[in-house]
């Protein structure tokens, strides 16, 4: 399932002439959205990945120019992976769509 995720995304890639593409971090695309494993977003380890991830996985949207500040704290050390997460699940946003991460750690599929 991967790869056929990856495939359609070097195809949108290739196809979206040279226009900016968020897709879904492929590792997990076999879990739901309402029920995403938290380890699965502290396991990447690119930081602009990883907050456009964060922002998919728990607001269902992409980041907004207002919060890119958060790519460049994290790349300086001044803010956490925990710290971004807490701050997006806990925000009023994210409360209004129902969105859950699963904390646990081993998740069953």
């Amino acid at each position: 399932m991967k790869d056929i995720y990856k495939n359609l995304i070097s195809l949108v890639k290739k196809n979206n002439n040279g226009k900016i593409c968020y897709v879904d971090n492929k590792n997990g695309i076999e879990f739901p959205l309402f029920d995403f494993p938290l380890f699965l977003l502290l396991a990447i380890d690119d930081e602009e990945e990883f907050v456009n991830e964060c922002f998919v996985k728990i607001l269902d949207r992409h980041i907004n120019e207002g919060n890119l500040h958060l790519i460049d704290k994290l790349k300086k050390k001044k803010v956490t992976k925990e710290k971004i997460i807490s701050i997006l699940y806990s925000s009023k946003e994210c409360k209004g769509k129902g969105i859950n991460l699963n904390f646990d750690k081993k998740v069953k599929k």
